[in-house]
């Protein structure tokens, strides 16, 4: 296996979307099957190269980790993708990566992979109203309907709709303003 494209930095990447499911063709591409289904659109079921090559991190059960770079990407459905990564070159090298996880940093994530949503994992969660810190968005869940962030220490259940969302601000110190109902907030404590 050819060696992956590591940063010189300490990376966190702590955010976790998905799992390597097999191998994806002869050239060393693996399919990903996503914890979140996605939406996407008709453009992204073509092979996009990323503009800007952003590094990820595979963990293997056997407690390893490696940092790859993303070169592509294709999505075959909006739950499963393609992907073509640094230091995987043959079929034989992305059969020995499956089973892995698929972790990234959010603030730093693959454009062609992550949404919005991946970009707040870690964020500050704040109640609109009462500007009370709730906690940190620890894990993004999907419960068919939509996605649903799971605020720590907690575990807070806020669904990620317009009615519960007041704004988001985006960057190195994200922070999620909420408009809790009457009673949500007591509800997941409980």
């Amino acid at each position: 296996m050819t060696a992956p494209t590591a940063e010189p930095e300490a990376r966190d990447f702590h955010h976790r979307i998905g799992r390597i499911i097999r191998a994806h063709g002869l050239g060393g591409d693996v399919l990903v099957q996503m914890f979140r289904p996605r939406n996407v659109d008709p453009a992204q079921f073509k092979f996009r190269r990323e503009a800007k090559p952003r590094s990820i991190e595979l963990c293997y059960e056997d407690g390893r980790a490696v940092v790859h770079e993303v070169l592509g990407v294709r999505w075959t459905n909006p739950s499963t993708f393609a992907a073509q990564l640094s230091g995987i070159t043959s079929r034989e090298d992305a059969e020995r990566s499956v089973g892995a996880f698929f972790d990234v940093q959010p603030h730093d994530a693959p454009k062609g992979i992550c949404d919005e949503i991946d970009r707040i994992f870690g964020a500050r969660v704040v109640d609109a109203e009462s500007e009370r810190e709730l906690g940190t968005v620890d894990d993004i869940r999907d419960n068919g309907a939509q996605a649903v962030l799971v605020v720590g220490p907690e575990e807070i259940l806020i669904p990620w709709v317009e009615p519960f969302i007041e704004d988001v601000k985006e960057g190195r110190d994200p922070v999620v303003r909420v408009r809790p109902i009457p009673g949500l907030l007591e509800a997941n404590q409980s």
